[in-house]
Order: C-alpha cells, then structure tokens, then sequence
C-alpha cells in the first residue's frame, strides 16, 4: 500500500503485572521532586516509618555510624598485613607461610557475606551488624595473645573468622544506602561508604606499621579495639533498622517500640522483634540469591571488571612489604615498617582524593547525562564515571612495574601507587552502586556477589604472585596487570552501550531478582510543578506510574505503560471531541528494548479535529543509527533462538494485540481517520490473523538434501536468517503493515529495525508494547519515526549501514525508486510493494448483487487509502446504464456526515485538485462534489465519495495512485479493450474481474499484467495465507505466506566428501 499525499519516508537524490526488571510502585503517589526539579526516585510514602521520610539528621547520624562500622570491620582482619613480616622469628615460618594470613583475611571476607546475609532476614541487618562486630572484636582479643610459636594455626584461624565478621558491615551497608536516600543522592553516599571501606584495608595496615615500630607486632591488633568497640557503642545507641517496604503486595513488619530501650532491645536482640517473614523458606532464599546475582550476566560484567580493576590494587598493598622492606642489596628499598606506613599514605591520597571526585561527580555526571537524554534515567548512566579512572589506572600499573623493574626512585613508586588507588576507588563505588541497582529487590545480596569478585583477585594474588612473578619478570606482571585493566575497560564500554540488554538475561536466572530504576523520569517537567513546600524544598506533580520504561506525558501527566497510552487521548475519534486543548502525550522510540522520548519532536495532526492529537519523538540520524546496532547486537542470540521459542513469543504477541483489539483500532482511528469498520474489524483483526500465521510457519523452515552428480560427494542447502531487515512502512494501515514486516523478519531468525510512518507512530508504538510485553528480547524489534525533513538522513544513513542486509519498503512507485536507488548503491536486497492504480472489470455478464457492494467496498473503503482500492471501475458498455444507476443509488443512501476521512488536509487539497483538472479537461461527475463539506464535520479532513467518468488517457486523474475516497470510471466495448486499459498507466498490484462464467475469468485474469487478480470479489484482499505483491511500477518481491518468509531468508549451500 501507498500514500501519495505524504509517504512515510522521502529519500534525497543526492543521497498489568509488573516486568521483572522493573519495580513498581502505586500510581496514586503525587510524584515528588527536589528544588532543583529531580525526581524523587523512590517516590517517599506518607508512613513516619519510611526512611525516605526521616529527617536529614538522622539519616546522616546513622550513615555515620554504618561507616564506622564498616571502617573498624574492615581494618581489623588485615591490620598485619604490613607487618606480617615482624611475625616470622615468632613462628618460625617463612614469608610465603606468613603471607598465607593475609590470605585467611581475604578468604574470610569472600565467605562471609554468603554466610551472613541470609540472617539479616531473620533478625534484622541492624542486629547483624552489631553481632559481627562483636565477634570481630574477640578475634582481634584471640589474634593479639597468639604470641607463642605453636599458635601459627589459631592465629591464622583467627583472621579467617574475623574476615568472616569483619566484612558484614561493609555488606549490609548497601542496604541502609539504598533505604535512606534517594537515586539522585546514592552515588554521593556510595563513594562516601565504599571508600571508606578500602581506606579501612590501606589505613588499618598504615597505623599498624607506625605501632611495629615502637611496639611488638601483637600491639597492631590491641589497638583495633578501640575503634571497633566504638563502632559497637555507636551502632548499639543511634543505628535503627530500615526495613520498610514500600510495595502494598509485601507485607510489613510490626511496628517497632517508640521507648528508646525496648526499642534497642527489638532491634538488636534476636527473638524479640517481628520480621516481615522470618521463616526457613525465606532464609533458604536469600542464601540462593547471592549466588544466583553473582552468576547473573550483567553481574559477570562488571564484575569481571571490578576483579581486575580492584583485584590489581589490593595484590600491590598486600605486597608492599615483599617489595620494599628487603635490603637494597637484595633487590629492595630497605624499608622499616615505619618506612611502609608513611609510604602507603600516597594510598591513602588517592582514596581521599577518589572519595572528593566521587561525592562531586557520581551523581552530578549522571544526572547530567539524563538531562541530555530527555529526563529518563537508564542505570548505565552510572558507568560514565568509570571510563577516566579507566585509563588512569593502566598508567598507574604500569609505571609501577616499570619503578620496581628498573628500581626506579621510590617517588616513581609513590606516584603509580597514588594513580593506582585514586583510579581504582574512582571505579567501586560506581560499580557497587550500579549493581545494586539492578537488584533493587536484594541490594545487600547484590553487594555480596560483588564482594566477591572484589575479593577474588587480590585472594588469588597471594597464591600465585611468586609463581607469576619468576615467571615474567616484576616489571611484566605488573605491566600484564595493566593490559589486562585495558581489556575490562573494553568490557565496561560495552555494559555502558549494551547494559540494558544484558540486564534482561537475568531475567533468565530468576525473574525474582531482576529490578530497576530503568525509564523512570528523573529530571521533571518545570511547567507541569507546583510551588514548593517551604519547609521541605519539596515539589509535587500529579499523578504518576513512577517505574515504567519511558514516559509519556498528558494533560501534565507523565504516564506510561499499555493502559495510559492506549486510552489516554483517544476519546475524539469516538466523542466528537472538538480538540480544542491537544493531548500531550509523547510518542517514544523503541530502541533497544527502551522506550526513548528525546528533545526533538513533533506532533500528530488527527483529521478527526485537524488538530494535534499528541506528539512523536523525532529520532535523529544518530538515533536510527543506534538502532540498527541494537539490532545488530541482538541478532546472533536471536537467530540462534530455537524456532518454537521465536514462535511463541509472536504467538504472545498475537494474544496481546487481540486483548488491545478495541484500544488499538482507536488509536488509528485518531491518527488517521479509519472508521471503526476499517479500524477495528478489518485492519487490526488481520494484522493478528497475519501474526498467528507467520509464527505458525516458523517450524516449517527447512532446506534440502539434494542429490549431487558426483560419486562421493553430498550437499545440503540450508536456509538461513539474513541479519538485521529494514522496514519502512506507511500509515494507511499501520497494524497490518509493522507486523507484515517485523513478524515476518523476526520469524526467519532475523532482527528488524521499523521505521514509521510520521502520520501514525503511536500505531507502530502499539505493536513495540506487544512484542516487549511478549517477551522480546532487546534489539529484535526497534522502532523510530521522525519529521519528514529529516527523513532522507535517517533512511539513508540506515540503508547505508553494514549491518542492514535487506530493505522491505510499502510506499509510493516515486519513493520507492529513490530507496531502490540507495539500496542499489549498496548493493542491497529489497522488497517492495508499491504504489497501485487497480481496475475492476465489470463484464456484460455480471451480477450486480455481488459487482456493485464489492466496488464500492473496493474503492471507498479506509477512505480509498489502500494501495488496492479500486482506482477505475472499466464497464462493458451494454451493463454500464445499469450499474451506474445501481452504484449512484448506493452512494446516494449514505448520509453525508458519514464521508470517509482522509488522513490531511495536504491529501484533500490534491484530490481536488486532480478532480477539478480532469472536469476542465472534459471529463464528468457520476457521483459527488469536491467541494461540498459534510454537515457538522467543518473541523475535520472529509471527502464524500467521488466517481468521475471519461477522464482522458493523459488524465492525472487515470494515471496517478488517488489514494482517496475517488475513483475514475470509463466504459469499453469488449474485453480486450477491457484488458488494454486495466494494463495501462504501468502500475501492477490487483486487479477484480466480475462475469459469471468462471472460464472467461479464468482467461482474463491471465492476460491482467498484476500481481493478484481477484473473481467476483473487490480489489482489496489480502490474507496470511496468500503471497501479496506486484508487478511493474507497483514493486517485486512477495509478502505473506511461504512466499512472504522466503523473502526474508539466505540460502546457503554446503557439500562435502563422503
């Protein structure tokens, strides 16, 4: 099908439950913001209880305290580990058999957290902080008296259990961030508390160096106690719990005491409080999640980069010793530990210095990054902060290799060493924080599978570090560790462009523990604001659905998801609304799985009001390009999807857009004037059929074994997908066309990239939401639209892109020819179907009944809009009297408001135009006026229906595709006559005979130069089971059917000898 008047791209010649991955929240919340309009993300309910509610003060009090906690448990495990060294005469035990302490520590601080954590749902992460605590105060006590030369063992042990207490709090941490404080403000508390943290593991040994020296070795745990036991006291008197719950499906725990004793009494004393559940099957849960977010995709990525990238800092600090307290005559710096305290204070710089970059720019940059992307916040935002300590620190390691190597001046060492630590605490509390919130479910679980890969490396490092040293030299392994930072960084790069699509496999592993903050509307629209709360700072909109991929916004509401978009605004097809005040809804893009609103848009004009009805996000050259490669991307995983899993997504899909049947033919008939016939008991109801068809094919895809000439040899054809297929299709039946294109594409393996119509894009939006709620993996089906103007940079620039492989266009013969001409250019495949000018032959013999309804439906129906409708009705001359009388009188009994609706005023002005050219040139009026406007329909686009008779061969009006509710009428003395005007003007798509006798039919269809030719029915038909294209000027190539899937299919030939 085609649209003269506007086609959907114009080619330059120079050229209901929740997802898995989202949380929701009530939509009855008024959405809150702070004095600098960011969205409070999570919006804060109306409970006293809710930490989102409590005053700055207190939360500031109980961070506090949390880091102290964390700080005092994560020092005391390897509080030796600079003078582990001072141990050797007291046990008699080598260096390596020393180090292997430090090892315990590190082993302790992997384990434990999986040990832990599931108790936290049982007694409250409050309880479990101040008991690890606790037990990691009596194994500093068990540490220090270790003091004889048997009590190797016991002290190893004992560090191996205070790394399992020690870690916890720096664990539970994570939670106490994520329940107090809000998505705009975590990076600041994140890079505050993790810091901290490594501070904790460099600091813990500087100030047990400083006390080696005056005092025995046993002194650098005694004086651990202090701060752990004022962690202790501090977390005993001021930490609450801040469990709250915030979902109305999850029940909440009881009430805690107000009294400040009972209350610290039910907080910390196991038995004495009410969890929200506390029964083994949760605690049996939460042991399983951590294991199965540690082996989540997304978790492998950036974890793997926090391995190395932390992994590498933490084997130079647990080796200081070995590097510079030997001799210089040994290969060493002579060092005391004296010496090596003051030299790891250029870690404890960088730390500080990490930490002042982190609280300026990890959410200043990615707040700064949504705001350059229309407002809507994607957690890979995050990971901007990661890419210049991505470089720094391959710089670090390096010229740290290159200063022992080369026994370089140690201000050399002390450099790298700053670069090294400032680089790698710039990355952690990033990654931390961006882990946790893609489990918003289980964020202190998130924070333990990470733990482990931080851990992992550095844990390693002490058992091969000697090996891997003698093997490449010092200088090489340490230059090794920096090529291996290069390698992650390429990592991270692709979790920052591919991140989403990498979360929704998590939902792979367990649909329970996928969630996020993704498409949620950080920066808020300021016109939409209410004044402030003087006392609070903070604002209220109206209404929202705060979790959901992209917003919409309408009547100052952001909306999003299936109800909002399909039924909000859509009343004026139906109401007779005259649309004085337009809908503000905006019309995102599908790109990878997202829905995108950008700054550039446009708006919809509905010819049932001339007025705008909403607007549509104009994707730009860049955009439709990062489309492509989002479908490029998911292209290997999808091709090798296994057909029956592609069939059922798109038989989901089908159910889907049947449940929508109604809503879905409303929203076309907003945007293009449909009647509900055409809308919803045509259009919609075949593009399901078609939907259901195509997936039902899906499993018949098969090759051959043919039989090859020589002896010995054999072959098999297979039948494989092409890669990434773009479509562009038109308006005129949106539904119809964007699945015939996408199911299609999708169906033979292959990943599509639509783009729409700018007359109809909430249309193809529709049929995005289906497939995503489907279960379409990201990047398979992306969709975007623009403004005319600039259609010819996106169209081009994606034709023009490697990883498209065939174009499927639906548009006018003139468009057609310029995307013809771009594909050819690139040597590209396409299908089209093109433009029509369609005849209906009425023989002598036919049967009125059946000839004159089906025209009249051939021509008029969807207002003449379709590329099959009848353009010219061709009549033998001894039935002509007949059935004009029989076609005025038809036409005649419609009322007059009725009149079919065009899709713009620019197609009504050219109708006219074609119609007042061709009654100058000669011809007449059979039926209607372009001039008359229906009554009570001033403010729409209509034109009743129009048939003109003997319009001359040169006629516009009989060459060119009307596209409207007008068809041209000429009367011919015998068939081949019939025949000679059905085949002229060039055009080729269908074609309708009427006769009663089947053989003359029969003879005349093959003599009819198109590609369908239908008997006693109207030109119009199209049905899954039947190829549909044309011939001519009206474009090659076949959809629907086996036909329509081959299309979409390479063949490739295989042989091999026996």
């Amino acid at each position: 099908m085609s649209s003269v008047t506007q086609d959907n791209v114009s080619v330059s010649d120079d050229n209901t439950s929740p997802s898995p991955e989202k949380l929701h929240a009530s939509p009855d919340i008024m959405q809150k913001r702070n004095s600098k309009n960011v969205v409070l993300i999570p919006q804060p309910s109306e409970d006293e209880d809710d930490p989102l509610n409590w005053p700055i003060r207190k939360k500031i009090i109980i961070f506090a305290c949390i880091c102290l906690a964390g700080f005092a448990g994560q020092m005391s495990p390897n509080s030796n580990q600079l003078t582990f060294v001072l141990q050797i005469p007291t046990y008699r035990k080598t260096q390596a058999d020393l180090l292997n302490t430090v090892a315990a520590a590190l082993a302790g601080w992997m384990a434990g957290p999986f040990f832990f954590t599931p108790f936290a749902g049982l007694v409250g992460r409050s309880s479990v902080i101040l008991w690890s605590l606790v037990g990691t105060f009596v194994c500093q006590i068990w540490a220090a008296k270790m003091t004889g030369p048997d009590d190797f063992i016991p002290f190893t042990i004992s560090r191996l259990i205070c790394g399992l207490f020690g870690v916890i709090p720096a664990i539970m941490g994570t939670g106490f961030i994520m329940d107090m404080f809000f998505l705009h403000q975590r990076g600041k508390a994140f890079a505050i508390f993790e810091v901290l943290i490594i501070f904790a593991v460099v600091g813990g040994g500087t100030l047990g160096g400083f006390i080696a020296e005056s005092k025995p070795w046993e002194y650098v745990f005694w004086w651990t106690l202090g701060p752990v036991g004022a962690a202790i006291l501090l977390v005993f008197l001021f930490v609450e719990d801040t469990t709250f719950s915030r979902d109305p499906s999850v029940p909440r725990r009881a009430p805690m005491p107000k009294s400040w004793f009972p209350n610290r009494v039910a907080t910390f004393f196991p038995g004495t409080r009410t969890q929200p559940t506390g029964k083994f099957a949760e605690f049996k849960r939460r042991a399983i999640v951590p294991l199965q977010i540690t082996i989540a995709p997304i978790t492998l990525a950036v974890g793997t980069f926090v391995f190395v990238a932390l992994g590498l800092p933490i084997m130079q600090a647990s080796t200081l010793a070995i590097y510079l307290m030997p001799p210089v005559v040994a290969g060493g710096y002579g060092f005391s530990s004296l010496q090596l305290a003051f030299f790891t204070m250029t870690a404890w710089l960088g730390i500080l210095g990490a930490q002042a970059c982190g609280y300026l720019f990890n959410d200043t940059i990615p707040l700064w990054v949504a705001r350059r992307r229309g407002g809507v916040w994607h957690p890979e935002y995050r990971l901007a902060n990661t890419i210049i300590p991505g470089v720094l620190l391959p710089i670090g390691l390096g010229i740290y290799g290159a200063g022992l190597q080369f026994h370089l001046h140690i201000m050399v060492l002390a450099l790298a060493s700053f670069l090294i630590w400032f680089a790698a605490l710039l990355v952690l509390p990033v990654c931390y924080n961006y882990i946790v919130e893609c489990f918003l479910r289980t964020p202190v679980e998130a924070s333990v599978a990470l733990n482990s890969y931080r851990i992992a490396f550095g844990l390693m490092s002490v058992f091969i570090i000697t090996q891997w040293q003698m093997a490449v030299g010092v200088g090489w392994m340490w230059g090794m560790g920096a090529f291996f930072v290069l390698a992650v960084d390429v990592l991270m790069v692709m979790v920052i462009l591919k991140g989403h699509s990498v979360r929704k496999l998590t939902v792979h592993i367990s649909e329970n523990i996928a969630a996020t903050e993704d498409g949620e509307r950080i920066i808020g629209e300021k016109e939409d604001v209410a004044p402030a709360s003087e006392t609070s700072g903070i604002t209220k909109e109206k209404p929202v659905q705060p979790h959901n991929t992209d917003t919409l916004v309408a009547n100052g509401v952001i909306h999003n998801g299936i109800d909002t978009l399909l039924h909000n605004g859509t009343e004026m097809a139906s109401n007779g609304t005259n649309g004085d005040a337009p809908s503000q809804i905006t019309v995102p893009s599908w790109i990878n799985g997202i829905e995108e609103t950008g700054p550039s848009t446009f708006e919809v004009i509905s010819p049932y009001t001339n007025t705008a009805c909403w607007t549509s996000t104009s994707a730009t050259p860049a955009d439709a390009l990062r489309a492509v490669d989002a479908a490029s991307a998911a292209f290997p995983a999808w091709s090798a999807t296994k057909p029956t899993a592609r069939r059922d997504i798109l038989l989901r899909a089908a159910d889907l857009l049947e449940e929508r049947t109604e809503a879905n033919a409303e929203i076309m008939r907003t945007e293009m004037g449909a009647d509900v016939g055409a809308s919803q008991f045509f259009v919609v109801p075949l593009a399901i059929k078609m939907l259901r068809d195509i997936a039902g094919r899906i499993t018949s895809v098969c090759g051959s074994v043919p039989i090859v000439e020589e002896e010995g040899q054999s072959a098999i054809v297979y039948k494989e997908a092409m890669g990434v297929i773009l479509g562009i299709v038109p308006w005129n039946a949106p539904y119809v066309f964007g699945i015939r294109s996408a199911a299609t594409a999708l169906a033979g393996g292959n990943t599509t990239v639509l783009k729409s119509s700018d007359l109809s894009p909430r249309c193809y939006w529709a049929i995005g939401q289906a497939f995503a709620d489907a279960g379409l993996p990201a990047g398979c089906l992306n969709i975007i639209t623009c403004r005319p103007a600039d259609a010819p940079a996106v169209v081009n620039g994606m034709i023009a892109h490697p990883a498209v492989r065939k174009i499927n266009f639906t548009g006018s013969t003139s468009v057609g020819r310029r995307i013809a001409k771009e594909a050819g250019m690139q040597l590209k495949p396409c299908l089209m179907e093109l433009g029509g000018k369609n005849s209906a032959i009425v023989c002598e013999d036919a049967n009125l009944d059946v000839a004159v309804p089906s025209i009249i439906a051939g021509a008029f129906l969807n207002s003449g809009q379709i590329c099959m409708s009848t353009d010219r009705i061709v009549l033998h001359s001894a039935i002509a009297p007949a059935f004009l009388a029989a076609i005025k009188s038809a036409l005649s009994s419609a009322p007059p408001s009725d009149a079919p609706t065009l899709v713009s005023a620019a197609s009504k002005a050219r109708v006219q135009s074609l119609v007042t050219s061709s009654l100058a040139a000669g011809a007449h009026l059979i039926h209607g006026s372009v001039d008359a406007e229906p009554e009570g329909k001033a403010s729409s686009i209509r034109l009743a229906p129009v048939i003109v008779g003997d319009a001359g061969d040169e006629d516009p009006l009989w060459i060119e595709e009307s596209f409207a509710s007008l068809a041209a009428c000429r009367v011919v003395s015998s068939d081949e006559e019939a025949v000679r005007v059905a085949n002229s003007g060039g055009y080729g798509l269908s074609a309708a005979i009427f006769t009663e006798d089947l053989r003359r039919g029969f003879r005349l269809a093959k003599k009819i130069e198109s590609g369908a030719v239908h008997i006693n029915s109207m030109t119009v038909h199209d049905e899954p089971v039947l190829p549909h294209g044309g011939v001519r000027n009206s474009g090659w190539g076949r959809f629907n059917a086996a036909e329509g899937l081959e299309e979409f299919l390479v063949t490739k030939t295989v042989t091999w000898k026996d």
